[in-house]
């Protein structure tokens, strides 16, 4: 009986960490196609001198809203998916998060982020914002990461489990 007891118990245990780490993995694949974009950004300013403005606002989510079913991150059927492809994001694994990215010029105002709130932007250079958008465990609780010009290096992350 002890023995049954003990192992219930570790079945248990190891549910509960293999849905951890499944919720990790999608908050890693996230954070992994934030940073493309991105790099995607910081090589489209090498060639142009200009980021891209690829949303319109920050719920035109690519490559669809964010919601529990996985889906690649390429669509074509995307109204602005000819922007999102000048990005050069090779990105093979699906995704259950929805990405903005928007642009402005030095002496426009970046809106303001659910991850970091409102930036002042340098006035002699051009911006860009990328964020994904996720509810992974359907709570209708977003989780929010994002990354700027400002420091491209750093993710802000709100609700990162969600």
């Amino acid at each position: 009986m002890a023995v049954i007891a003990m192992i219930a118990i570790m079945a248990a245990i190891a549910v509960a960490g293999y849905r951890r780490y499944m919720q990790w993995t999608k908050t890693a694949e996230g954070k992994d196609l934030v940073s493309a974009i991105s790099a995607g950004q910081i090589r489209y300013f090498e060639d142009t001198e200009g980021y891209l403005d690829c949303s319109d606002t920050l719920t035109d989510y690519y490559p669809a809203a964010p919601n529990t079913q996985k889906r690649t991150f390429r669509n074509s059927g995307h109204p602005r998916s000819e922007c999102w492809d000048l990005l050069g994001i090779d990105a093979q694994a699906p995704t259950y998060m929805g990405f903005i990215t928007m642009a402005g010029v030095p002496a426009e105002t970046p809106p303001t982020l659910p991850t970091t709130g409102t930036f002042a932007p340098d006035p002699g250079k051009p911006w860009f914002i990328v964020m994904g958008v996720g509810d992974i465990d359907n709570d209708s609780t977003f989780g929010y990461m994002s990354t700027t010009s400002f420091a491209p290096g750093d993710i802000a992350m709100v609700n990162e489990d969600e």
